[in-house]
């Protein structure tokens, strides 16, 4: 508008000068020398401040991840966006990696072991220890169990007395979680059960016949 009036001042030979309140027809500066100086209008802003920090206080100690999904949707503009994407990204990990940690069988508190004989040890103090089997009356026999996992069991065979021995006993569980396959010690091959199929193999001192056929 400040042009429209200078053209009409000009063409007017200054004679007319439209007649606009609050208009001037050059910029000034209240400071003599001083350029003048023009305001730029902001942008209103689509979402305040204040209501992004009340929803974050609300969702920051979330275990949902949609929670923080949500939040970095609505405000994507806020400081806090960034560390929603991360946090839910950190859940969803953990949530995976839990549900994927294969299970911890329990150790029996009874099992019977065949090898050159066949024994039946309970679970006593941590390690399993001979209660009845094999000629060899005056050994002692225990078994300590090192590592006990679907993939993977090792236990380690101690025998004390007139037969003294030591022995690492290695195998995985079975697909029904009652014996050991695959066990061998050295070299020689072992069977070791129990739950329902701790009968499956004898105990107590009886001779193991065509065990490892």
């Amino acid at each position: 508008m400040r042009q429209v009036a200078r053209e009409v001042n000009h063409d007017s030979a200054g004679k007319q000068t439209p007649a606009l309140y609050g208009l001037l027809l050059e910029e000034f500066a209240l400071v003599p020398g001083a350029a003048p100086r023009r305001i730029a209008s902001e942008p209103p802003s689509t979402l305040s401040t204040d209501v992004a920090l009340e929803a974050w206080e609300l969702v920051k100690n979330s275990n949902n991840p949609a929670d923080f999904d949500e939040f970095a949707k609505q405000f994507p503009a806020s400081d806090h966006a960034p560390l929603a994407k991360l946090r839910a990204a950190q859940i969803r990990r953990t949530t995976q990696s839990s549900a994927a940690a294969p299970e911890v069988p329990s150790i029996p508190p009874v099992i019977h072991f065949c090898q050159s004989w066949c024994n039946t040890l309970t679970l006593q103090g941590g390690a399993y220890v001979r209660t009845s089997g094999g000629p060899d009356n005056g050994s002692t026999m225990v078994i300590r169990v090192e590592k006990f996992t679907r993939e993977s069991v090792v236990m380690h065979r101690s025998d004390y007395g007139n037969f003294a021995r030591e022995a690492e006993l290695t195998g995985r569980i079975s697909d029904d979680g009652n014996s050991i396959v695959e066990g061998v010690t050295g070299t020689a091959p072992f069977r070791l059960t129990w739950g329902t199929a701790l009968d499956s193999i004898p105990g107590g001192g009886k001779a193991p016949p065509n065990l490892f056929k």
